[in-house]
């Protein structure tokens, strides 16, 4: 049985954990500066958009995350305007990720290995070529360990929701259900569980609060 990947997997999270906050939140008017490295008087302004467990997400997180995703589509020193859609889409992920992040500190069940890590921030950096990369570590005055973090809470968070979603298949195995209907009942029990963690960690959600950057 074909497991959906994990872009497709936070999205179908997102139907139950987020309908309800971003029905209120107006992430829409984010707002999207530019800047250069020439040009100090553009100031990029930081819109704090939702606090999860006593952590800040902001439009800033989105930016460097968009970038993580597509490296290719990511111009040093420029903010390309995040739409309505898709900040709704990288702030559901954020969301999760954050989610699922607090919830191993406290389980302490998904580990990443230091090997891992060095291999995916390898094929990332690769993805942006040695000039960018520089410049987008300086773009968001990102350290190695800084980088090492989000790289690493990608990897727990991926390897998380598989194996919580194979583990629901395997409960689901002996049912009399045809595959995508097993596969419906994992996806449901895992979105139950990201319900879970919503209520147990407090989540807060803002309008853009602009400060500078």
């Amino acid at each position: 049985m074909k497991l959906p990947g994990r872009k497709e997997l936070v999205q179908k999270l997102g139907g139950i954990f987020c309908l309800a906050i971003f029905l209120c939140l107006h992430v829409s008017g984010v707002l999207a500066a530019k800047s250069s490295q020439e040009k100090s008087s553009d100031i990029v302004k930081l819109s704090i958009l939702a606090r999860v467990a006593n952590r800040s997400i902001s439009n800033r997180d989105l930016f460097i995350y968009a970038a993580l995703l597509d490296p290719k589509s990511y111009q040093p020193f420029e903010r390309e305007e995040l739409t309505g859609n898709r900040s709704k889409l990288l702030l559901q992920e954020l969301l999760v990720q954050v989610l699922v992040e607090e919830e191993n500190k406290i389980i302490g069940v998904g580990k990443v290995s230091e090997r891992s890590l060095d291999q995916e921030i390898e094929k990332v950096q690769k993805k942006f070529g040695q000039s960018k990369w520089s410049d987008f570590k300086k773009d968001f005055e990102l350290s190695d360990a800084d980088i090492r973090s989000l790289v690493r809470r990608n990897l727990l968070v991926e390897q998380t929701l598989d194996l919580r979603l194979r583990d629901s298949l395997n409960e689901v195995g002996l049912q009399n259900m045809t595959k995508e209907q097993k596969l419906e009942s994992a996806e449901k029990a895992l979105q139950n569980w990201i319900q879970q963690l919503r209520s147990r960690y407090k989540v807060q959600l803002f309008n853009p609060v602009r400060k500078t950057l």
